[in-house]
């Protein structure tokens, strides 16, 4: 099927149709090795993100045996010239959420803090640009 939602065949009839109609005159050459360059590139670059991505799949596999075999994040972030926290963050396992005993409640969503309120005092004389934080 084509982008037209035709056969192949149907596509090839409808083309050689048009072929018959066509004056060889009016048509006009133009160059496409622009063109022809700008797709090869284009397939270029789709081969080398492939590339890419099966590399990193392929650190991270190496990341996750190193920490399996012990060795401590500051190294692992020394061979991937990261920080510690960067090649945690990206490459560590995610921890499975705790399980609860059987028959417990859900724990409760946590909630964050109320702020707490300010001193009336304090309130009335803070006006913009007195320095003041709020």
């Amino acid at each position: 099927m084509t982008a037209a939602g035709l056969t192949d065949e149907e596509a090839a009839d409808r083309f050689e149709a048009w072929a018959d109609r066509v004056d060889p005159a009016d048509l006009v050459e133009i160059d496409t090795e622009c063109l022809r360059r700008l797709t090869a590139l284009g397939e270029r670059r789709a081969a080398a993100q492939q590339q890419e991505a099966a590399l990193e799949a392929e650190i991270a596999d190496a990341a996750a045996q190193a920490s399996a075999a012990g060795h401590p994040w500051a190294v692992i972030a020394l061979c991937r010239e990261v920080s510690r926290q960067a090649a945690h963050k990206r490459y560590a396992a995610p921890r499975p959420p705790a399980a609860a005993e059987p028959g417990a409640p859900p724990a409760p969503a946590r909630q964050r803090c109320p702020r707490r309120p300010i001193h009336p005092q304090a309130a009335r004389s803070a006006r913009p640009g007195d320095g003041l934080k709020g």
